[in-house]
């Protein structure tokens, strides 16, 4: 009896490696858009979240409160809050997450009680995937734009 070794050759072994390497560079970017994408969607929820608490906020009591706390109930957000008691109002940043890690400054809001607006905006600036897909986003669905919450006009 003759024995026959079962194992692959060097050129089949090059073609599947050849055939990963095309099937990983087409998939990996997409993939990558996707999480972009997904991560974009969260964060245009959470600010709708705040802009409609807030708005509710205001709309019961007549005014905002310095503690943000008191008037938004989204916890998992990352954000800065500044407020200025002179004129009873308040900057409130909100961050989007980085590609690697961290986050960076995308959005602002403001709010102010003299006036009983809320002003949407973008931070300036040059921006990584998640914070220049919302602002865009933000942009095409014209959010950036002061609301007046006294009276008729709200939204």
């Amino acid at each position: 009896m003759k024995q026959t070794k079962k194992a692959f050759t060097i050129v089949e072994l090059v073609f599947v490696i050849v055939i990963i390497g095309i099937l990983s560079a087409v998939a990996l970017p997409r993939l990558m858009a996707t999480r972009d994408d997904a991560k974009i969607a969260v964060s245009l929820s959470k600010i709708g979240t705040i802009m409609n608490e807030l708005t509710i906020y205001y709309s019961v009591n007549a005014h905002f409160e310095e503690n943000l706390s008191k008037m938004v109930s989204v916890r998992d957000v990352n954000y800065t809050v500044g407020w200025d008691t002179a004129t009873q109002s308040g900057t409130m940043t909100y961050y989007t997450p980085k590609n690697m890690s961290g986050v960076e400054p995308c959005m602002n809001i403001y709010i102010q009680n003299q006036d009983g607006n809320m002003s949407i905006s973008n931070v300036g600036g040059v921006h990584e995937n998640v914070c220049s897909g919302l602002q865009e986003i933000a942009i095409y669905k014209k959010l950036l734009r002061t609301y007046s919450l006294i009276g008729n006009n709200i939204f």
